[in-house]
């Protein structure tokens, strides 16, 4: 709890300025005290109000956090109940020595409309008994309040930065499930061409090195510009076309401003490397759609790929560790904000991906 800060610092003065100066404004006969009896009115109040700063720094500072905020309640009335009988002691102290020196002058009758003025109270358990109790509850429990607010938005914080924390992990360690498995996949790529001995082996190797530095270097950021993440994907596309036949089409197309926004990393790989995994036949034609488009602020992403006949939709759809991992990662990173569809239609495995961009993503 903290009370520091350039605007907070400056809210206290004035209300404690506030605090000081309107009980004289509103004494009926505050007009009517000659000079030398203000002084000892206003040295007779500061005194009265400071113990009043005191009383509510220790209870702010000290008294809720230490003791109310550790269910020590009884300590906490106990002293509470010796700071007011220190009060109700001060105030006898000081109306014993300043009361006595602030004489008010008599004044006609008229000058309240025929009321005279009201005197002002000498002695302990006189009418200032209420007033004291009522700036001492005042004051305690507003500074007690303000204790509780603090503590609230204290918590609120800590439990906000622990779910970030814990996101932030949950997320390294999804990214760290996706890199092995794409490695995976790619390095049995190029087995498949090494054992073939295509002249494509040594610059899928370069590719190979070019996504990996990529994975290294750029997937660890928070976020990556889109088109980072699309000259990515091209390169794996590149990359999955070096093993698959002359029967199959592959087309990528990119529309809308992609130069302007930035994405989480590594998103799109898994439907992908899934369209080239099980929509390719050595036998049939197959056809292969991506198609990444943004309108106005909403980043739409698409793979449509052939589905043969001993393939099956279930399976389809909740197969291999990459798709499991992007729903999961969509959950943490875009909540509310994203919505992705998987379906089969016309012998076509489709997967749709929608995301929501907010404004400080672009």
């Amino acid at each position: 709890m903290k009370l520091t800060g350039k605007y907070s610092i400056l809210i206290q003065v004035v209300a404690w300025m506030m605090y000081f100066i309107i009980p004289f404004l509103m004494m009926p006969n505050f007009g009517h005290v000659s000079s030398n009896g203000f002084k000892f009115l206003l040295l007779h109040s500061l005194q009265l109000n400071l113990f009043s700063v005191v009383l509510f720094y220790v209870n702010f500072l000290y008294l809720v956090p230490r003791l109310l905020f550790t269910n020590q309640i009884k300590k906490y009335i106990l002293v509470l109940f010796v700071l007011l009988f220190s009060q109700f002691l001060m105030n006898y102290t000081l109306d014993l020595y300043f009361l006595p020196k602030m004489q008010f002058p008599k004044v006609p009758s008229n000058t309240f409309n025929g009321i005279a003025p009201p005197k002002m109270p000498n002695g302990f358990f006189k009418p200032q008994l209420i007033g004291t109790l009522f700036s001492f509850f005042l004051i305690t429990i507003l500074s007690t309040l303000i204790a509780l607010f603090f503590e609230r938005i204290k918590n609120y914080e800590e439990k906000k930065q622990i779910q970030f924390e814990k996101t932030a992990a949950e997320l390294s360690a999804l990214k760290l499930q996706i890199s092995p498995h794409f490695l995976f996949n790619t390095l049995n790529n190029i087995r498949w061409l090494a054992r073939k001995k295509s002249d494509l082996t040594e610059d899928a190797i370069v590719k190979l090195a070019t996504l990996l530095r990529y994975i290294i270097y750029q997937a660890n950021e928070q976020k990556v510009a889109l088109v980072l993440e699309i000259n990515n994907l091209k390169d794996f596309i590149s990359l999955q076309e070096m093993r698959i036949g002359n029967n199959t089409s592959v087309s990528f197309e990119i529309s809308g401003l992609v130069e302007d926004y930035e994405i989480e990393p590594l998103l799109f790989i898994p439907f992908v490397e899934n369209a080239f995994k099980y929509g390719v036949s050595d036998t049939a034609d197959s056809e292969i759609q991506i198609v990444v488009k943004l309108v106005a602020n909403v980043l739409i992403f698409k793979v449509s790929n052939s589905i043969f006949g001993n393939q099956d939709f279930e399976n389809l759809e909740n197969t291999g560790l990459g798709i499991e991992n992007v729903r999961q990662r969509l959950c943490l990173l875009y909540p509310h904000a994203h919505t992705l569809n998987i379906s089969e239609n016309d012998h076509k495995f489709t997967v749709i991906l929608r995301i929501e961009l907010k404004n400080g993503e672009n």
